[in-house]
């Protein structure tokens, strides 16, 4: 096989380059009007030029979306990190308004209980898996708080303080099994004993027992303290009535009470410290 046939394909290449190289030089020369060879390589390359120049187009154009679709990405990041941020804004100014709410009333509760001695204080911490029936509070003995001391809020009776220290106090809700009040019905004077009850207190209620067995207490009746044994003064509202049933005994009563405390919101309370005034029980 000869050098030519087997550089065929190649020197075909070659000698066509040099043809379109030789046709341009001739075609740049000057003049106003194309010269014959000139408009025969326009007429040739012209379609190969527009091929090119689409390709390169194309791939420019590709380019610059890849480019833009960066800067989008990254302003859509901006975006949702700006928008992050704004939702937490509205979450702290929500719980700020919560809490100035919360403030508020107890200014206004401190203001119609000017016979007992009160201290504001802040629920800290809550005991685990008790369905809110104690926690804990930032005030103890350096303020005055002492154990048996009874906690309210402006809707109503909490519980009273159970354990003490220095700068913190433990408190046991009127829903906690353990904790009990006497109470009466405001509406008749009807008198029983509002105490936690295990499974009413899974859903945030509690009993009023040892109701007599005649007893004129119906549903929507408010119930108070009674003012006797030894912890709460009298006339704190606990809740109102949701239903009333015969005891297994058969010889009494108990209703079902709804507090008027939300403990699941519970964020500051009051501590009553001492009664002032105290005003005789029954009146």
């Amino acid at each position: 096989m000869t050098f030519f046939e087997r550089n065929k394909a190649k020197i075909i290449l070659i000698s066509v380059t040099l043809v379109l190289i030789i046709l341009m030089a001739f075609s740049s020369l000057p003049g106003g009007k194309a010269n014959p060879v000139s408009n025969v390589l326009g007429v040739v390359i012209s379609p190969v030029q527009k091929a090119v120049s689409w390709v390169l187009d194309g791939t420019g154009g590709f380019f610059d979306y890849l480019v833009n679709m960066k800067q989008f990405e990254s302003d859509n990041a901006d975006l949702r990190a700006h928008i992050t941020a704004l939702e937490n804004e509205v979450r702290e100014t929500e719980q700020l308004e919560k809490e100035n709410t919360r403030l508020r009333a107890l200014l206004e509760l401190r203001d119609r209980s000017p016979q007992y001695d009160l201290e504001a204080a802040q629920v800290v911490a809550r005991d685990p898996g008790n369905w809110f029936i104690t926690f804990t509070i930032d005030k103890g003995t350096s303020s005055g708080v002492g154990a048996g001391n009874p906690v309210i809020v402006d809707s109503g009776l909490v519980g009273y303080v159970y354990e003490v220290g220095s700068t913190w106090a433990k408190v046991r809700t009127i829903i906690d099994p353990s904790s009990a009040a006497a109470a009466t019905v405001k509406r008749t004077g009807d008198t029983g004993v509002a105490e936690g009850n295990m499974s009413l207190s899974e859903q945030g209620l509690c009993a009023m027992s040892y109701l007599q067995k005649d007893a004129n207490i119906t549903a929507g009746d408010a119930i108070e303290t009674a003012g006797t044994g030894g912890i709460y003064p009298p006339g704190l509202y606990i809740g109102k009535v949701l239903s009333v049933e015969a005891d297994a005994d058969g010889i009494s009563r108990q209703a079902v009470v709804e507090p008027g405390v939300d403990f699941e919101s519970l964020g500051m309370v009051m501590v009553i410290k001492s009664v002032l005034n105290a005003p005789e029980v029954g009146q």
